[in-house]
């Protein structure tokens, strides 16, 4: 189904989350592959061998706290914080390493020096497409940023370039597209 969709998207690249979901979701789609480290999920204290009903708690208890707390993650994790931090380095560091550019143009990112043919396709994880939009997109940051950007499993969120003075900026064009889905294979 996904290939089928990223076959008529034309895909001209493709970067992969290193976790094996990621993986084994880009597996089928064709063309030129790379696995990009700082497109993994953020990082949570490991659940292997525990209970459900332990999990839950552990994760019930955190959407209580405070706002400002959120940021710190789950306890024994990697904090939202430096999540989000490793998303736009990661990202400023892969655009400089194409040779995209960007400048602040009055308090926003402008960029320079992007081709405009080309479809990457990125096959990632829910708090990732998050806070990935948000940096691309200039959206302040938030410490719940798979809640604020909500994909449904195998959505589709496009971004592209669009014409912005004398620059580029990136601009949401479609958002949780899950046409290459079946009604009985959507699931959240």
């Amino acid at each position: 189904m996904l290939g089928g969709r990223a076959h008529a998207l034309g895909l001209t690249d493709l970067w992969v989350s290193p976790l094996q979901r990621a993986q084994q979701t880009a597996a089928p789609l064709a063309g030129p592959r790379e696995t990009l480290a700082f497109l993994e999920e953020v990082q949570v204290p490991p659940i292997s061998g525990m209970k459900p009903e332990d999990i839950a708690a552990r994760y019930a208890g955190n959407r209580e706290r405070g706002l400002s707390d959120w940021w710190d993650g789950i306890e024994g994790g990697e904090s939202n914080r430096d999540f989000v931090e490793r998303i736009a380095t990661g990202w400023d560091d892969q655009m400089a390493s194409l040779g995209f550019r960007w400048k602040d143009r009055e308090n926003h990112r402008v960029w320079y020096d992007i081709p405009r043919d080309g479809v990457i396709g990125i096959v990632c994880h829910a708090g990732t497409t998050g806070a990935s939009l948000a940096h691309l997109l200039g959206v302040p940051q938030v410490p719940w940023t798979w809640l604020r950007f909500g994909l449904w499993h195998a959505g589709i969120a496009s971004i592209e370039t669009v014409p912005v003075s004398d620059g580029l900026v990136f601009a949401l064009q479609s958002f949780n597209d899950l046409e290459h889905l079946t009604a009985a294979h959507r699931t959240r």
